[in-house]
């Protein structure tokens, strides 16, 4: 989408700005578990705008997932971080994404959980029990989403743009699944994933490097820049392609091939957060030269009296409706004496 400024102003460098447009509020979503996820495939289909695709680890790898999809891993962990938002439950012992997972413990106890993350927003997890789960070494605290008095039961492993959940218990063992919090769950992580690929890559400013997240699994991607007809090869590492050079204002295209093919679009535009900055700045007036003072110094000063003539008026006008609608004064009652009675003759 490209949005222009008419008529131009003087520096037409900036009056066009470039935009993607977002995809609609219907989310897919890759259900993926060696033997089904129940629990999560009905809370999942409760949400109406839910594209919902089932199936193995092995049938992931060539099934033509959407970009931008949700990834639910029940049971197993993926090889590499996948190219969207994902939920990874039950991990087996060992190496997750780097993420040590131990031998599980019998019956830990929910004892507090990270209410200000978005995914466990609106909801308690006071009386949930959890038969058993697999204890979460994270590398810091702010990693622990759900703890027991001395395990993490729930680590958060996001990375910019992508927010990644490991429970480390299975849902099947608990009792949450039976309680709306569950649900609340299900439905905070998917409207966290409508909006990260809502924003896509996001829009950047030209002059500043370009971070695109792409499969994880590749390790080369194709760039067509602004005006450019060839695309040019760029090296991918860890999920990530940087173009380190925009100095055009334009749409980047950035394709790759492989068992998922796929490709974004990332808008450049001519920008900068000082230019878009409107708050009230103090003016700075510089003494060298020049002379500050009041207003009725000036030669020229102007005293304005309109104010009192006004204050007039209103007075001649309170006074005259005084007058008009004052109350008449009482007549003065005359007494006189009775005439004497005449004298008999």
């Amino acid at each position: 989408m490209v949005i222009e400024l008419s008529p131009h102003d003087a520096f037409a460098a900036d009056d066009v700005a470039y935009a993607r447009v977002p995809p609609g509020q219907r989310q897919p979503v890759a259900l993926v578990s060696e033997k089904g996820s129940p629990w999560f495939e009905r809370a999942l289909l409760s949400d109406p705008q839910v594209d919902l695709w089932k199936g193995t680890a092995s049938e992931l790898a060539t099934a033509p997932v959407p970009a931008g999809a949700l990834f639910v891993f029940d049971g197993l962990c993926p090889a590499a971080p996948p190219p969207g938002d994902a939920v990874i439950v039950n991990p087996p012992e060992g190496d997750c994404l780097g993420l040590p997972v131990g031998a599980a413990v019998k019956a830990p106890a929910v004892t507090s959980w990270a209410s200000g993350d978005p995914r466990l927003r609106f909801l308690t997890l006071d009386g949930v029990h959890v038969a058993q789960s697999r204890p979460l070494r994270v590398a810091g605290a702010s990693q622990a989403l759900i703890r027991s008095q001395s395990e993490v039961l729930a680590a958060d492993l996001s990375t910019p743009g992508r927010a990644t959940t490991v429970l480390g218990f299975d849902v099947g063992d608990t009792d949450w699944p039976l309680k709306a919090s569950f649900v609340l769950f299900v439905r905070n992580t998917l409207e966290l994933a409508r909006a990260h690929r809502a924003q896509g890559p996001g829009a950047a400013v030209a002059g500043e490097p370009l971070r695109v997240p792409v499969p994880a699994e590749l390790n080369r991607v194709q760039l067509v820049a602004p005006g450019a007809r060839d695309p040019v090869d760029l090296t991918a590492r860890a999920g990530l392609a940087v173009v380190s050079e925009t100095s055009k204002a334009g749409h980047y295209l950035v394709s790759w091939q492989g068992a998922q093919p796929g490709q974004t679009l990332v808008p450049v535009s001519l920008t900068s957060e000082r230019e878009s900055d409107l708050r009230v700045k103090p003016l700075e007036v510089a003494r060298q030269g020049a002379s500050v003072g009041s207003a009725a110094q000036l030669a020229d000063a102007h005293t304005d009296w309109a104010f009192l003539v006004a204050a007039a008026a209103l007075l001649f006008v309170v006074l005259d409706a005084l007058w008009l609608t004052r109350r008449p004064a009482a007549p003065t009652a005359l007494l006189t004496r009775p005439a004497s009675p005449r004298s008999p003759s």
